[in-house]
């Protein structure tokens, strides 16, 4: 229901739209990835660089019009991501993460 990378689309917002309109009291979004070179099911909505920024705000504005919560699911792909991830990893974040939950 997005654009190829995961942008906003006229139908996705009038799907949320449509539950806020039918007093649904929170929404939880579908999921969305946060790493751009992932992307584990096409159509899934992205999160990964401040470009969806506004299109969230207007999202969110667009919910709470109807006195209806939105929370965004976020997902990461694990074993059906494609990208080289270890880059992406901080390793002392990792080392302190690690010592706090040992």
């Amino acid at each position: 229901m997005t654009t190829r990378d995961g942008h906003m689309t006229k139908a996705l917002y009038d799907i949320y739209e449509d539950l806020a309109k039918g007093e649904v009291g929170l929404i939880i979004t579908g999921y969305a990835n946060v790493v751009k070179e992932e992307q584990p099911n096409p159509g899934m909505m992205g999160i990964y660089d401040d470009s969806f920024i506004a299109e969230y705000q207007q999202l969110t504005n667009l919910v709470h019009n109807y006195d209806s919560k939105i929370i965004m699911q976020i997902a990461y792909g694990g074993t059906k991501t494609k990208y080289k991830y270890i880059k992406y990893i901080n390793i002392n974040l990792l080392k302190e993460y690690t010592y706090i939950n040992t």
